[in-house]
């Protein structure tokens, strides 16, 4: 009968890692995005990260920009420009942050875990565990700014022909027809922050091949603001990225869900600016991250932000915030419904009677261990049946034991199942 125990154990190890391994594991926003990134990474692309305040919007940019005399990079700015400050920085920020979803998923993992561990011996599956259950951590976002030779300035015009001349004042050749997508802008109520730079892009020979080295300017921008916002010049024929990071939970006012990728993440360790800190928590730092690629812009219209949370997280959220005050109670509650399950079902397996065996399922909760006590030292009703036969007990803990497994990943399993729609 010990062979059938041992080969019940093995059996039972076998099951239990076979659907570890089917259990599903979607793709997250961030390996979307991610693969989006490495697909297009010939194309140059336009980073922004937002901060946004009392009114106060603070930004951080790394635009489209190259050394050539018709590449510019201007912002409007609505409101008094006494107001505006800007400057250059060395790094764009770099943040790191883990879907809700994912930290949910993995909460549960580790619940489910300890439930089964309550059998001892299944207590090597924790290590054999599939590591993608681990926080996805979105990229880095960084770069590094080449300072020389980056002009940036705060311009005003009412017309085309009075901003063309301005920029040709300033060394820049640009058309009228090519300044045509700045036109709603010219006015009294804008000013138009105007970035270029100066000089030639260096190259250098390295293993027969030309290398071209892009040092992209990253800027500091502060100004009043009654949302976060963010114009949409269109430049026909224009390649690449367009990434906003914003501080918290926004949506886009007015826009289709799918005209970006979206994904929002919790960080525990944000490289954000100084001047960031003070509006932002100490931890658990919220992002948005939307994204955009096209050859041509699809959006219209100036993107204007506004507060919001994306559809169905709400499940995640609340398991992605609870303490271990909270999941040791819970994983007590579902040990004790497995346990009571599972005792109940293999007392119908081996003496063809529910009662009773079900409730004696419940000394699981002080381990597979006390219920071998009881079945051999405890002189109760229950323990006079086991007397009876002594393989009959024997077959009744391994029926027990695989079921507390097999019923667990079911039920855990199950709550997963809205973190991956």
């Amino acid at each position: 009968m010990r062979k059938t125990t041992v080969l019940a154990a093995i059996l039972s190890f076998v099951l239990t890692q076979a659907i570890c391994v089917a259990e599903p594991n979607e793709s997250d926003a961030n390996s979307v995005r991610s693969q989006s990134s490495r697909t297009h990474r010939g194309y140059r692309s336009e980073r922004v990260m937002i901060n946004w305040h009392d009114g106060i919007q603070q930004m951080v940019v790394s635009p489209r920009l190259t050394p050539d005399t018709n590449s510019i990079w201007i912002f409007p700015l609505k409101g008094e420009s006494e107001k505006v400050k800007f400057s250059l920085t060395k790094n764009f920020p770099n943040f790191y942050g883990a879907d809700s979803r994912e930290i949910a998923r993995n909460v549960l993992t580790n619940a489910n875990y300890a439930v089964i561990a309550t059998q001892l011996w299944t207590i090597p599956l924790y290590y054999f565990r599939d590591e993608n259950s681990d926080y996805r951590f979105s990229p880095g976002i960084h770069g590094v700014v080449d300072s020389n030779g980056v002009h940036i300035e705060l311009l005003k015009a009412d017309s085309l022909p009075a901003l063309a001349q301005q920029l040709k004042d300033r060394g820049r050749s640009m058309q009228e027809a090519e300044l045509e997508t700045y036109a709603k802008y010219l006015n009294n109520e804008y000013s138009l922050l105007a970035v270029w730079r100066d000089g030639n892009e260096p190259n250098i020979m390295q293993s027969g091949l030309r290398r071209s080295y892009h040092r992209r300017p990253c800027i500091y921008l502060e100004f009043p603001s009654e949302k976060p916002f963010y114009p949409m010049i269109q430049k026909s024929g224009r390649h690449g990225r367009l990434s906003f990071t914003l501080t918290g939970f926004w949506q886009i006012a007015g826009q289709e869900p799918n005209a970006f990728q979206c994904s929002q993440f919790i960080s525990q360790d944000a490289n954000i600016p100084d001047s960031f800190k003070s509006s932002l928590p100490q931890k658990n730092i919220p992002f948005t991250n939307f994204s955009l690629f096209g050859r041509d812009n699809v959006i219209q219209n100036d993107i204007v932000f506004v507060s919001g949370r994306l559809k169905g997280m709400a499940y995640a959220d609340a398991i992605s915030k609870m303490s271990y005050l909270e999941l040791i109670p819970l994983g007590f509650i579902a040990l004790a419904v497995i346990s009571y399950l599972s005792a109940g079902i293999s007392g119908l397996l081996t003496y063809r009677k529910w009662r009773g065996f079900a409730g004696f399922g419940l000394l699981n909760l002080l381990s597979i261990v006390a219920m071998g006590i009881v079945i051999n030292y405890k002189k109760t009703g229950i323990s006079e049946i086991f007397r009876r036969d002594k393989w009959k007990p024997r077959i009744f803990l391994a029926f027990f034991s695989i079921i507390v497994v097999l019923l667990s990943f079911a039920l855990f399993a199950m709550l997963k199942i809205p973190l991956n729609i």
